[in-house]
């Protein structure tokens, strides 16, 4: 029957309804779509700008690190492994389980060189930490290699909960080394003799999984479902 009032039937009004419904489902479904879409965007890319800032932050400092293989006591810079694994990752290889490194060296003293920016800048002795416990990088600056944990008071610069959550899974710092044949690579030990300057790695992950991802470096692993970024730089530091 048709509604001479409205001037449409009922079973008319009951498609409008429903090719109405359908359309806002679909209007709904593109906007989810576009938002989930978005907030990973926005993940990688604050993933990014965090552990990129991050690793400049040390590579200026490891470029800063005082370094005289010719003395007669050798300033090189301390590599430890604490957590277990003693060398850097395969290639391939984003992440080794119970992995961290204590890195240490010195820095010019008297100069204002983050993190030893009070005067009279003689904290000068650099620490720089991560655990794959903890997915953090942390700086601290002391007056000497050997001061106690409680005697420094360590910066975090990439890996807290905020900022989208980004987690640090590998730092590496490790010695390059010329060959008989000139070739260069990482040396045998975290202890070899840096004839070639260092290699600095750092990899870093968003801290939420996406279901939609595969990430191609680690298909069928722990780190499946989330995007990576990894940066790496050979640095001579001052005085090579």
């Amino acid at each position: 029957m048709r509604d001479s009032t409205l001037g449409f039937s009922l079973v008319e009004m009951m498609v409008a309804v429903t090719v109405a419904m359908i359309m806002s489902i679909g209007v709904l479904y593109l906007y989810s779509g576009q938002v989930r879409t978005f907030s990973q965007t926005a993940r990688k890319a604050q993933t990014t700008q965090e552990a990129q800032s991050a690793f400049e932050a040390i590579a200026r400092l490891v470029r800063q690190a005082e370094m005289c293989l010719t003395c007669i006591t050798q300033q090189t810079m301390g590599i430890a492994y604490p957590g277990g694994a003693s060398n850097p990752n395969a290639a391939g290889t984003l992440q080794l389980a119970g992995d961290s490194v204590q890195i240490d060296f010195t820095v010019p003293s008297g100069y204002d060189i983050w993190p030893n920016t009070a005067s009279p800048h003689t904290d000068n002795a650099i620490r720089i930490e991560w655990s794959a416990a903890t997915n953090m990088v942390q700086v601290s600056a002391g007056a000497s290699v050997a001061d106690a944990a409680g005697a420094r008071t360590p910066i975090t610069i990439a890996g807290t909960s905020g900022n989208m959550n980004t987690k640090i899974i590998n730092l590496d710092v490790w010695p390059m080394v010329v060959d008989a044949a000139g070739a260069v690579a990482a040396g045998a030990s975290a202890t070899s003799k840096p004839t070639a300057g260092y290699r600095l790695t750092m990899t870093a992950r968003v801290g939420t999984a996406d279901g939609t991802y595969t990430n191609p470096l680690d298909p069928t692993g722990p780190l499946k479902n989330y995007r990576t970024v990894t940066y790496e730089r050979i640095i001579l530091p001052r005085n090579w």
